[in-house]
């Protein structure tokens, strides 16, 4: 799961898709500026995550409802594979057009996470980022 500074910053800066989840549902991760680590939402609870490919070191932490609104939902690749498969035919269909599009567009430098987001920014809403943040796309 990518957690670095350019991917959160993304996430944070994208209105259309943290406007589609306004509340977290069980197996989202969420990032937390106040304490500047990755969340995992469980049914009524975060689970702070102190290395994402490590399970076993987890502190857990009960909070109150609302709380969610002090993070930022850094969507999964299958959450956001989720989110343009419709447009497609067949997932062939999609994983070709995303291919073809990461060789053209794609940062050589991003994680699978980066790409299918600005993948899914491009295709379903016709943003690029700039940047500092999400523009529509000047082509």
């Amino acid at each position: 799961m990518d957690k670095s500074e350019r991917y959160v910053e993304k996430c944070r800066e994208a209105v259309k898709i943290q406007g589609s989840r306004p509340s977290p549902k069980r197996g989202d991760v969420w990032w937390s500026v106040a304490w500047n680590q990755a969340a995992l939402f469980t049914e009524k609870e975060w689970q702070f995550i102190d290395d994402p490919f490590n399970g076993l070191r987890i502190e857990e932490r009960r909070f109150q409802r609302g709380f969610y609104d002090r993070f930022t939902w850094l969507p999964r690749q299958d959450q956001l594979q989720n989110m343009v498969r419709e447009e497609y035919v067949s997932a062939r269909k999609m994983m070709v057009h995303f291919g073809q599009w990461c060789l053209e567009y794609g940062d050589v430098h991003a994680s699978g996470e980066e790409l299918w987001f600005d993948f899914v920014m491009k295709t379903k809403y016709g943003e690029v980022w700039n940047g500092e943040e999400w523009i529509k796309d000047p082509e």
